[in-house]
């Protein structure tokens, strides 16, 4: 963005249309499916929203629905594998991924090693419920830790070479580097948190 200044605006706006569009369609799910007999995921509703004299475009509406996601995640896998392996083999590799950046055998090694272990663990674990349960917690730290860590290690990395300033417009109540501890150590301790409550209910319960 040429404008940073707007992006405060942005990021409110994105925040209250996503938890108002999602609010919605909670209660609307609620309120047509009842309750008690919500699905963990929301498109298995729809399994058996209708009866046998229903049509056919009932029918057809219906699987698209429950079809949707799968096709979904079909589409988009291999750009996240692709992505994700060639972030691996950068990180890997380090200042000399230009020697390696034409190398296709060993793209597609790195981008195996991103492909494979959810297609295993997927094997391996069949009720959408419990991945979404765990891969959910991955969002403490994504939201959390991982901004609150990256502005610890820019500001640190600022200081020591002087190459930037530290302190900028967009500084203010939270620009500390107490704020960024404690929200770091809150993202990993209501991971950790959940993570234990999530294998205790599942063994134990």
């Amino acid at each position: 963005m040429k404008d940073k200044r707007q992006l405060k605006h942005i990021f409110s706006g994105s925040i209250f249309f996503a938890t108002a569009a999602y609010a919605f369609m909670g209660i609307v799910l609620a309120s047509a499916f009842g309750t008690g007999n919500i699905q963990q995921s929301a498109n298995l509703n729809w399994k058996n929203c209708y009866s046998n004299d229903d049509d056919y475009y009932t029918k057809l509406i219906s699987l698209y629905i429950i079809l949707f996601p799968a096709i979904d995640v079909v589409s988009a896998f291999p750009l996240n594998a692709i992505t994700l392996g060639n972030n691996i083999m950068g990180t890997y590799f380090g200042s000399r991924i230009q020697e390696y950046e034409n190398d296709n055998k060993m793209k597609r090694r790195f981008r195996l090693l991103a492909a494979c272990p959810p297609i295993l663990m997927g094997l391996w674990v069949r009720e959408l419920g419990k991945i979404t349960d765990y891969a959910g917690t991955t969002g403490f730290i994504i939201g959390f830790s991982i901004p609150a860590l990256l502005y610890l290690c820019s500001k640190s990395k600022a200081s020591s070479t002087k190459s930037f300033v530290t302190t900028t417009f967009y500084n203010s109540y939270a620009s500390s580097n107490v704020m960024a501890y404690t929200l770091f150590l809150f993202g990993l301790g209501v991971m950790i948190y959940v993570s234990i409550t999530l294998t205790m209910d599942m063994y134990f319960k």
